[in-house]
């Protein structure tokens, strides 16, 4: 399959190995001045009708933020309509983590990928995410 294929897969499986409501992989466009982030895979991501692909600058936002630090971080207790929905055909509920992580290839971040859940992720489950993530950098995502 395709590059997006394989990265679309990729990311399904991590999202069910976590049991995550959520999944959202952006990936680096552009040069080094004009570098954005632009999502090109999710995993039961609901955009609101009219809203355009998510993208972000580099830098810019927490999605920015990971990418030029190339550091992971995660956010507890997220804030009512921070995120969207996690829905079901028996309902919806606002995901109550948010960890994000950096896709590095040659300790340059090429791309982010985004889990929303409804339980912590213990510190060795986002060591295995970490490790799982950078294995997405070889599915040659630049």
């Amino acid at each position: 399959g395709s590059t997006e294929e394989k990265l679309q897969a990729a990311l399904n499986e991590l999202c069910h190995q976590l049991n995550a409501g959520q999944g959202a992989l952006y990936q680096v466009k552009g040069s080094d001045e004009n570098k954005t982030l632009e999502l090109t895979s999710s995993f039961a991501l609901v955009l609101a009708e009219g809203e355009g692909t998510p993208s972000f600058h580099w830098g810019e936002g927490l999605i920015g933020d990971v990418a030029a630090s190339g550091k992971s971080t995660y956010l507890d207790e997220l804030p009512e309509g921070y995120s969207s929905r996690i829905e079901s055909g028996l309902g919806s509920a606002l995901p109550k983590f948010l960890f994000i992580f950096p896709i590095k290839k040659e300790n340059e971040s090429v791309g982010v990928i985004e889990i929303a859940t409804f339980s912590n992720l213990s510190e060795s489950k986002r060591q295995q995410v970490q490790e799982s993530v950078s294995i997405l950098a070889d599915i040659n995502i630049r």
